[in-house]
């Protein structure tokens, strides 16, 4: 599901999270 994961990700950076991402990067 890596087009769900793409939209979670523009949708943390367009509210500027950090530590979200990590938490993404760290499962995939």
């Amino acid at each position: 599901n890596i087009d769900d994961l793409q939209k979670v990700i523009q949708l943390l950076r367009s509210e500027d999270f950090g530590q979200p991402l990590q938490y993404i990067n760290m499962r995939t």
